[in-house]
């Protein structure tokens, strides 16, 4: 298993501020003189927003271009030329890519860094969890937040048909997600890399339109003229538990617990110092699932005494005067049966 419950693994920011601690220093000053100046989280693009960004950009390229004058006993214009002749595509790639990195810590620091762990029993359970629940329960708890698992079924789950390879070990998933305004459509973004010390091993990102459907609705839309259809078919397992576990924070009855830190965090590319909050502590895990009507001794079962696990639902709590208000109830799984009865583990059909 992972780290223990007291300890947050090191979560993308943390990745990012070893490899890169220039881009978060100055991502993290650019949050704060923001949110003094009254701006909110959730814009869509860099551009919108004064930030330190396109200078970061220019100052890197210009180092890039002056080391390539020495080294070929050139002016700076020439080389420049050259660099751009050389490596044009391969420039644009790595500066989009860090734009995206420079984007989410922004927001994600601008919402107050919320982050949680969630734990290996949770994610076990909301990874079978219905999502035929209205899109329009889903509202983030803060206008981001970032969710970290570092459990076995989680990991299969992110790296299950991705082009980046199967899942090589342990390492942990950090998953920012932020809502944002597209013209006139509500999405929600969910940025999710896996990271083992100094390696990441894959990145997805997704953008989702909350609409008039439901949750499993909403895990087949994207932005606006944007195709991202393979993302949704190979990711869809994974982005199904982000959905689950953002509705389990804001249900009645979660287990969140207060905020802490690990005070005795000293690595910061397996232990994370960041403050977090543990989500499902103290649930057990579900154990092994059985094949299809097979029973303890191997037999088929008897209708009538059979003993079974019912998976994890939501479901609207009536509550308030007159108990007019709804609120929605995350249902653990239990079984369901005599605790005598035979264990059978049917099939289910997974949309």
């Amino acid at each position: 298993m992972g780290l223990p419950a007291s300890s947050l693994p090191a979560t993308i920011v943390d990745f990012l501020a070893a490899n890169d601690p220039e881009l978060v220093r100055l991502a993290r000053a650019d949050a704060a003189r923001l949110v003094e100046s009254g701006h909110e989280p959730g814009f869509a693009r860099l551009e919108e927003v004064p930030t330190s960004f396109f200078d970061l950009v220019e100052r890197r390229l210009e180092r890039l271009y002056v080391a390539e004058a020495q080294r070929l006993g050139t002016s700076r214009d020439d080389a420049r030329a050259a660099v751009v002749a050389r490596e044009g595509e391969e420039l644009r790639l790595r500066f989009e890519e860090l734009a995206r990195h420079y984007h989410l810590v922004l927001n994600l620091e601008m919402a107050g860094g919320k982050t949680y762990r969630v734990a290996p029993a949770l994610a076990e359970r909301l990874l079978e969890t219905r999502d035929d629940v209205p899109a329009q329960a889903l509202r983030l708890p803060f206008r981001s937040l970032m969710l970290v698992f570092d459990d076995d079924a989680s990991l299969a789950a992110f790296h299950t048909g991705r082009p980046f390879g199967p899942n090589p070990g342990r390492g942990a998933i950090s998953s920012i997600l932020f809502d944002l305004q597209v013209g006139s459509e509500p999405c929600l973004l969910a940025a999710s890399l896996h990271t083992r010390g100094r390696r990441t091993h894959g990145m997805m990102q997704r953008s989702m339109r909350y609409g008039e459907g439901s949750l499993d609705a909403m895990l087949s839309t994207a932005w606006p003229g944007v195709d991202d259809a393979p993302i949704r078919a190979k990711g869809r397992d994974f982005h199904r538990l982000l959905l689950n576990t953002v509705l389990y924070i804001t249900s009645q009855g979660a287990r969140v617990s207060p905020p802490r830190r690990d005070a005795g965090a000293r690595d910061p590319l397996n232990r994370s110092p960041r403050k977090f909050m543990a989500l499902g502590e103290g649930l057990v895990p579900l154990g092994p699932r059985r094949a299809v009507g097979e029973t303890r001794r191997g037999e088929v079962s008897d209708r009538r005494s059979v003993r079974q696990l019912v998976a994890g639902h939501w479901r609207y709590h009536a509550r308030g005067q007159g108990r007019l208000e709804r609120r929605l109830l995350w249902i653990e799984p239990y079984w369901r049966g005599a605790d005598f009865a035979q264990v059978v583990n049917r099939a289910r059909l997974v949309r």
